[in-house]
């Protein structure tokens, strides 16, 4: 799944599968969850936020169930 960056203090970047309604979101110390369930609408919401961070903790966060990803992104 592609990721774009945001520009927050907690997230690096987000990507969104609408067919699966999975978001995939990168920290920034590297960790990936996805969420399930999520709505197209709080995908976009979440990337038009002026605080993605504050978005991400309100709306997705305790809304959606999620799981930790095993892998990180290589540093380099």
């Amino acid at each position: 799944m592609d990721r774009v960056p945001v520009n927050s203090k907690d997230l690096a970047s987000v990507g969104y599968d609408p067919i699966t309604q999975t978001l995939e979101v990168e920290l920034l110390n590297k960790k990936i969850y996805h969420f399930y369930g999520v709505s197209n609408a709080d995908h976009e919401d979440l990337l038009s936020a002026d605080s993605h961070g504050t978005y991400f903790s309100k709306y997705i966060k305790e809304k959606y169930p999620y799981k930790k990803t095993l892998k990180k992104l290589k540093e380099g």
